[in-house]
């Protein structure tokens, strides 16, 4: 049998297709790259799709799966359609649809409400997700026939744009926060507008700071298109260390790190750091610094880095 080589330490961008879960897009994923004679590692995903959304999921590989935090913390975009006039159990068209034959209001109205779900907002998840309720998943107790009334929560719309009208159909465009349920935005337009509604497709453009234009079908990801976890913190400066430093912060020590924090390049108002040896263009890890103010260890690439771009 091949030995497969090992990538770590990296990102790859996915176009997730309709009709499968986050978790088996994440495991056909490994299988293509064991085909080719690569093995991914630990991995995972930041920000889960729903089987019938399409679009952007940023998987992790190679033992980095703890820098899913940072992904799923970012804005998120989506396009889509509303079907007004529908309601389901799922909030959504895979779920059991019912029709409430309501009159459809003209596109000014629906336009109006909008307005009010944008800024913060309050949402209700779908009984139907994977919210835990006493350690058991949401969907699950839902699919027992016994679905639970889930705690309202505060999320952000940063914009929601209509950009087209045709019938029952709305088509939108969303800019918002981790935690944001585009099914319950669908569910609540249609409760607003007194017609019901359900979301009809949804499609993941961006999260931060990726965007799906960069990611590839699981067919056509490859080795060449592993990008560098440091793409994830575009904002944290960039420092080269003498080897003896880079070393003792890879490897933990706690007393270079409080040396070196009095060093000009620490002493700044950045709340994040990516070092390198210097003279070379592999980061080894990412310096954050606290609610106090200290800074603090706050992640090491696995050693074995494969060549990333």
């Amino acid at each position: 049998m091949t030995k497969l080589q090992a990538l770590t330490g990296g990102i790859l961008l996915l176009d997730k297709e309709q009709g499968i879960s986050s978790a088996r897009a994440l495991g056909e994923l490994k299988r293509q790259f064991r085909q080719v004679g690569y093995d991914l590692g630990k991995s995972g995903h930041a920000g889960t799709l729903d089987p019938m959304a399409t679009g952007l999921l940023v998987c992790f590989v190679g033992g980095i799966t703890k820098l899913c935090k940072f992904a799923q913390s970012g804005r998120k975009v989506y396009t889509g359609e509303i079907e007004l006039g529908a309601v389901s159990d799922t909030d959504d068209a895979t779920g059991e649809v019912s029709y409430t034959g309501a009159a459809i209001p003209g596109p000014e109205t629906i336009r109006d409400c909008v307005k009010y779900f944008k800024g913060e907002i309050e949402q209700t998840p779908p009984a139907v997700s994977a919210i835990k309720v006493k350690g058991k998943r949401s969907y699950a107790l839902a699919r027992a026939g016994c679905a639970q009334q889930l705690n309202a929560r505060k999320v952000i719309i940063y914009d929601f744009q209509i950009s087209k009208i045709e019938g029952k159909i709305i088509c939108f465009k969303i800019e918002c926060s981790k935690g944001t349920y585009i099914r319950s935005i669908a569910r609540d337009i249609g409760k607003l507008l007194g017609t019901g509604a359900l979301l009809k497709s949804l499609c993941r453009t961006q999260s931060f700071p990726f965007s799906l234009s960069e990611a590839r079908s699981v067919s056509m990801l490859g080795p060449s298109d592993l990008l560098s976890w440091e793409r994830l913190f575009p904002e944290a400066l960039q420092c080269e260390l003498e080897e003896k430093d880079a070393g003792g912060l890879y490897r933990g020590n706690e007393q270079t790190l409080r040396r070196l924090e009095n060093e000009s390049f620490l002493n700044v108002n950045e709340s994040k750091v990516i070092y390198k040896k210097r003279g070379s263009s592999i980061p080894l890890g990412l310096l954050e610094k606290n609610e106090a103010g200290k800074w603090t260890l706050g992640f090491n690439v696995p050693f074995g880095a494969s060549t990333i771009k």
